[in-house]
């Protein structure tokens, strides 16, 4: 795992799910989802980009093309948030642009990156979203998950063939993979330790990739605020 999980597009979360190509999330903040397409590289066409939501009623969004300095803007109607939604083709950009996307949160349920476009994705809004909750059994204390998506071409989902991997927040891990191996479960490497929490690889029985993660929660919050990010609530 890279050193600072703000940028290195890894999932941490309880019960969460982070995507290869297909990169969804329920719930989006208040803020817009920010994403920057690269139309130098090859896609759907020149000018043009392509992807999937859905949502619940109209999505409004927005788009700056650099260094042309155009803008534009437009919504999405028609949609629903039935899984896998409806393909959405935002054109009149300049060849060769960075598209910079905002598309306001209100109705949007998911965004899916399922498309000859996936390529020219360069960012997503920082990496993805940090969403805050707080512990259920310690109302005082605040926890974070992190949902990111990945390139296309990444190994790190390996050796599972699937397109997303799983990540559990667990407690003493340590104890969890000696009590997993004792039961037969695959373990994929030794337990990596970090600021902002512990990291171990399982494989289930359908030989999905899962991540578990111990986490320093007080440092990875220290972390978010020092670069700048917010949470979704």
């Amino acid at each position: 795992m890279k050193k600072n999980p703000l940028f290195s597009l890894k999932m941490k979360s309880t019960l969460f799910i982070s995507f290869l190509l297909l990169s969804s999330v329920k719930g989006f903040s208040q803020d817009e989802f920010i994403t920057k397409w690269n139309l130098a590289t090859p896609g759907s066409g020149s000018n043009q980009i392509n992807f999937t939501i859905g949502a619940t009623g109209t999505v409004n969004y927005s788009w700056v093309g650099m260094p042309s300095g155009t803008t534009g803007s437009g919504s999405f109607t028609n949609i629903n948030s039935s899984y896998p939604g409806v393909s959405c083709t935002i054109g009149g950009f300049i060849t060769n642009d960075i598209i910079i996307l905002k598309i306001n949160p209100i109705n949007l349920d998911f965004v899916s990156f399922l498309s000859a476009d996936n390529d020219r994705l360069i960012e997503v809004n920082q990496w993805g979203s940090t969403f805050e909750y707080r512990n259920a059994h310690k109302p005082d204390e605040i926890n974070y998950a992190q949902w990111s998506p990945f390139n296309r071409d990444t190994t790190y989902f390996a050796p599972s063939k699937k397109e997303f991997m799983i990540n559990y927040r667990v407690q003493h891990i340590e104890s969890l993979v000696q009590k997993l191996k004792e039961n037969g479960v695959t373990i994929l490497n030794e337990i990596e330790e970090y600021d902002y929490g512990k990291f171990v690889h399982i494989l289930d029985i359908e030989n999905n990739k899962i991540e578990l993660w111990e986490a320093n929660d007080a440092v990875y919050e220290k972390m978010g605020i020092d670069a700048g990010y917010g949470t979704t609530k």
